[in-house]
């Protein structure tokens, strides 16, 4: 039966591959100039978990290593066929999963809108928001996209707290992105850019929270990681699927005002330790909250 599963998981997985590909194909995809990898993985983290791919490498080069990892259209077809399955099946098939090919993840950087590279007053390309959002992913415990192009992270202080002292740092490696492909979602977006072959880094920028929040990304941080907890418990049961795409005025935006009014989450970007918010609803709600807070203070 195992064995029978994970023939019907390879079957899928390729038939979503052969699928990408003639979506590329039929779009004429010309592979970007540069892409950009974002993670909170440094390069000695790179080297200690992979040395013979920097053994073969020059002296002093950076380096993305490819790593075994599913695409988002393959983890989507999995998540279909082992919803059908039984406990039993799902722990026989535990140890007899296929094996992903290793791949780095990227997303092109900046372009104007005539698909033009931008480049900084160094001559480097421009990593987007989101990238930002994605270097700082630790940090949090989710991240949305609010009306289709402000990056949300939403987690707790314990965790945030390291990289806001500067004691932990995010990453953003740009490379050549010839080798990269395609994945595309329903709606014939690109999502995501993968390549099988190591990334040789052209730029490397180390990023911290204020750097994110300067590229426009919005951090909201409960107190507690069991407030964090509740709510998002909360979201999951208004929420089918989690929603990375969502609007200003939706169920997760109405929800964190709510939780900010009662102390129990901070809006960062508005609060004096921080910048650029974009999110009104939550920046009232800041403002609300402040003014609890000094009433309070004068009937003591």
């Amino acid at each position: 039966m195992t064995g029978s599963i994970k023939d019907k998981i390879e079957k899928a997985i390729d038939e979503v591959n052969k699928e990408q590909e003639s979506i590329s194909q039929q779009k004429g995809y010309s592979p970007f100039e540069f892409v950009a990898h974002a993670t909170c993985v440094s390069q000695d983290e790179f080297k200690a978990s992979v040395p013979e791919v920097y053994e073969r490498a020059s002296s002093n080069t950076e380096i993305v290593p490819a790593f075994s990892k599913a695409t988002q259209n393959e983890l989507n077809v999995c998540k279909n066929i082992l919803s059908a399955l039984s406990k039993d099946e799902l722990i026989g098939l535990r140890k007899n999963m296929p094996k992903f090919p290793a791949r780095v993840f990227a997303i092109a950087t900046k372009q104007d809108n005539k698909g033009n590279n931008l480049f900084d007053e160094k001559g480097m390309p421009i990593p987007q928001d989101v990238s930002y959002a994605y270097s700082l992913k630790k940090c949090s415990a989710c991240i949305c996209m609010v009306d289709t192009d402000i990056p949300l992270l939403v987690g707790f202080k314990e965790k945030y707290a390291d990289f806001e002292e500067g004691k932990k740092r995010g990453h953003i490696y740009i490379g050549k992105g010839d080798t990269f492909k395609p994945e595309y979602d329903n709606d014939g977006n690109v999502t995501e850019l993968t390549s099988t072959d190591n990334m040789q880094v052209v730029y490397h920028i180390e990023t911290s929270p204020q750097d994110a929040m300067q590229h426009n990304v919005q951090f909201v941080m409960f107190n507690k990681e069991e407030d964090y907890e509740k709510w998002a418990e909360k979201v999951k049961k208004r929420e089918e699927n989690f929603e990375a795409f969502i609007s200003s005025d939706s169920y997760k935006i109405t929800s964190l005002q709510e939780e900010i009014l009662n102390g129990r989450a901070t809006f960062i970007n508005a609060t004096f330790g921080g910048c650029n918010p974009k999110i009104s609803s939550l920046t009232k709600a800041t403002a609300e909250r402040c003014k609890q807070i000094a009433s309070n203070c004068m009937v003591m």
